[in-house]
């Protein structure tokens, strides 16, 4: 009995869904008994599949998300470093930008 509670608790933690049948039950009545059970395992199938459609909503709508902020995080980026470049600012002259490269080799 006790090992019967440790199972159903491990493999409902591993993700699985367990529909018991008590032997009274299918012993007495068989064909009402299969025909709740076969509604309990059409349940769990649709709920296993509307499960996976929003996981897979949920996992589309995150790459979307990841897409739209790296496309926009390197739009703000060439906008920040045109804001932040002296040279786009003002016109250095050619000169200056030839020492400050030799300065910083």
């Amino acid at each position: 009995r006790d090992r019967d509670r440790v199972r159903h608790i491990v493999l409902e933690g591993l993700g699985w869904k367990l529909v018991r049948i008590w032997s009274t039950e299918w012993f007495l009545d068989p064909q009402s008994r299969l025909a709740k059970l076969n509604d309990d395992l059409k349940a769990l199938l649709e709920l296993d599949r509307n499960s996976e459609i929003e996981r897979a909503q949920r996992e589309v709508e995150q790459k979307a998300a990841s897409l739209v902020e790296s496309e926009l995080g390197d739009a703000a980026t060439e906008v920040a470093e045109k804001k932040q470049s002296p040279a786009v600012k003002y016109k250095v002259p050619q000169v200056f930008q030839r020492k400050c490269r030799t300065m910083t080799r």
